[in-house]
């Protein structure tokens, strides 16, 4: 008998505890927590670790960029947190010179300097908003609300640099979206009034 009673009371502390916490998501909805903290940035990996690299090394090839040219140099990595859902301006590391030419003019006209503003990979829920052109220094981007939350992984956007058709260098940013940590209190009772322990 005592072994009965004794699980009886707690199937009841696990059915109240169970209705306090759909009554608090209840509440929740109507009024959210802030945030207190987010999680850190994870580690870089092999490729954006590296701080400087080609795309074109073994490490690279989850990194590379979903469309035109998936080879170059990379020659320094920024790391940029960027709050859930919201957009960043990317700032190019170094100076261009978009008019002077690059090399000797022929029929076809002159090379030139360009910028090539790219992300890595399909759906990475990276969006290239404003200027990110072939002659933009800065460019801003917005990651998709989710991103980045179930891996705890960085997306990968570069702007290279190109001399006529060329890649000459670059710049990779490490972009994080951290997911954010909520409080919530329970302070669980029975049908008494009474509190009931919680092992958590």
């Amino acid at each position: 008998m005592p072994r009965r009673a004794g699980a009886r009371s707690t199937a009841t502390a696990l059915l109240l505890l169970v209705g306090l916490l759909v009554s608090l998501g209840a509440a929740g909805a109507m009024t959210a927590p802030s945030a207190t903290a987010t999680t850190p940035v994870p580690p870089l990996d092999a490729c954006l670790g590296s701080g400087a690299f080609v795309l074109q090394e073994d490490a690279c090839s989850a990194r590379r960029p979903a469309r035109g040219d998936q080879f170059g140099p990379i020659t320094s990595v920024q790391q940029v947190t960027v709050p859930p859902g919201s957009s960043v301006r990317l700032q190019y590391a170094g100076s261009v010179d978009f008019d002077t030419p690059t090399g000797p003019c022929g029929d076809l006209g002159c090379p030139h300097a360009s910028i090539q503003w790219r992300a890595q990979g399909m759906g990475a829920g990276v969006a290239l908003l404003d200027g990110c052109g072939p002659r933009d220094l800065v460019c801003t981007v917005s990651l998709a609300p989710g991103v980045g939350d179930a891996a705890e992984d960085v997306v990968a956007v570069f702007a290279q640099e190109y001399a006529g058709i060329r890649p000459i260098a670059g710049t990779a940013f490490a972009l994080y979206a951290p997911p954010q940590l909520y409080p919530i209190r329970v302070n669980p009772i029975d049908s008494r009034g009474r509190a009931l322990p919680v092992s958590l």
